[in-house]
């Protein structure tokens, strides 16, 4: 059992299936790589941070070709078009069973001997229709979900002004050329919080 059909979950259902190992998958969205699926301007490199490893100009995964070919195979391109890439990538088996719209809620371990349960809500597409409980036995569990969302607005100590950003996997207007002021294009002001790799990026940046 797999829970979570992105790019870490379905990379390890389809390596257990290579392996002849039957596989069922769930997720909440109505299909696999639903998050980066809806993310047109998030540009994602497998070599970015590994400068200066040889193959960091290569931009692609795998990095050598003589290794064996992963499960998802991927270059630097754009969220959403990656996902559409990935989604070719999924074989067809009956090993392999892939059910969406369906959240995860716990883990029940098995006795001694026995398989764990795996309880998730269906939620059925049709309006109207009510959710339900469904458990799923599972010899073993691989838990590959996200964090959650993460928070993107702020407010003051006052609560007289709220901040608002972008989430990492949302779509966001810095490729434009206002970066997504309202002020207008000559009257940006851009606050960078973090002294990291991102931050020492952006604050290197010129927009024109």
């Amino acid at each position: 059992m797999v829970v979570g059909a992105g790019a870490a979950g379905m990379t390890a259902a389809l390596r257990a299936v290579a392996c002849r190992v039957e596989v069922t998958v769930i997720e909440q969205y109505n299909g696999p790589f639903a998050v980066q699926a809806g993310c047109p301007t998030r540009y994602i490199d497998p070599s970015l941070y590994d400068w200066a490893v040889d193959h960091y100009d290569t931009g692609r995964y795998p990095w050598n070709q003589t290794w064996s070919r992963p499960p998802l195979s991927w270059h630097a391109e754009f969220a959403s078009t990656l996902a559409g890439m990935w989604a070719t990538q999924i074989v067809v088996s009956p090993l392999l069973s892939v059910r969406t719209n369906r959240t995860f809620l716990r883990v029940s371990a098995g006795t001694a001997g026995a398989a764990n349960w795996v309880d998730a809500e269906y939620h059925p597409p049709a309006p109207g229709t009510a959710p339900r409980v469904e458990r799923y036995p599972a010899d073993a569990v691989i838990v590959a979900f996200g964090a959650g969302r993460e928070r993107c607005s702020h407010r003051g100590p006052t609560n007289a002004s709220e901040a608002h950003g972008f989430p990492f996997w949302g779509t966001d207007p810095y490729a434009d050329p206002s970066a997504g002021s309202r002020a207008g294009v000559g009257n940006r002001r851009v606050l960078i919080s973090g002294a990291g790799d991102g931050g020492v990026t952006v604050h290197g940046s010129r927009w024109h």
